[in-house]
């Protein structure tokens, strides 16, 4: 499809709907011959964009075993693909609907912890914002790396030096994201479990 070559051709453009006309050398108009809305036609692109998104899962992994690998699988398919972030919602209070069948995985684990009702939909949505946010920062990190000289660090309360020195020497590591991400998720678990013990 057209608009999966345009991400891999040009992954640090952000995509739109004239970017996609252009790269189908039609007017952008000429998108809506065979959908009704904006709306349509961005729930039709996402539903195809989204449909390498897949996690695979053992019909004996534990509950909390999904949820981490709904996890990776989400970074791995966004780093791949990172200006899909940008279209998971749009103007209007639109979402795509390929993003909740892609979470179905995340949703059935969840359920199977014992969440249920609005601690359900927080979960689901505390999942969501924590390891989008986590992808989204390390895509921004990785084209422009947080960084301060030793001049800068010195202008710090003197009580910070330690701590941001070993920060800043921990995202040089060439691992980094790796750990990093391996470790939000593992916290991120950590509470499940906690809350899913509570009575």
């Amino acid at each position: 499809m057209a608009a999966l070559d345009m991400l891999e051709r040009e992954p640090d453009l952000a995509f739109s709907l004239n970017g996609l006309a252009r790269a189908l050398k039609v007017t952008p108009m000429a998108l809506y011959t065979y959908f009704g809305s904006r709306d349509d036609l961005l729930q039709a692109l996402t539903e195809r964009l989204l449909s390498g998104f897949v996690t695979v899962v053992d019909g004996d992994m534990p509950a909390i075993r999904r949820v981490e690998a709904w996890c990776f699988a989400a970074r791995r398919f966004f780093l791949g693909y990172p200006q899909l972030l940008g279209l998971l919602t749009w103007e209007g209070g639109n979402t795509s609907v390929a993003w909740f069948d892609r979470s179905v995985v995340l949703i059935e684990a969840l359920q199977e912890l014992g969440f249920k009702d609005a601690e359900l939909s927080r979960a689901i949505i505390w999942i969501w914002t924590s390891v989008m946010g986590a992808i989204s920062e390390e895509i921004r990190n990785r084209t422009a790396p947080h960084s301060l000289s030793p001049a800068q660090v010195e202008s710090l309360d003197p009580r910070l030096h330690k701590p941001v020195r070993d920060m800043l020497m921990l995202a040089e590591q060439p691992d980094h994201f790796d750990s990093f991400f391996a470790y939000h998720v593992e916290r991120l678990l950590d509470a499940l479990r906690a809350i899913a013990k509570r009575p």
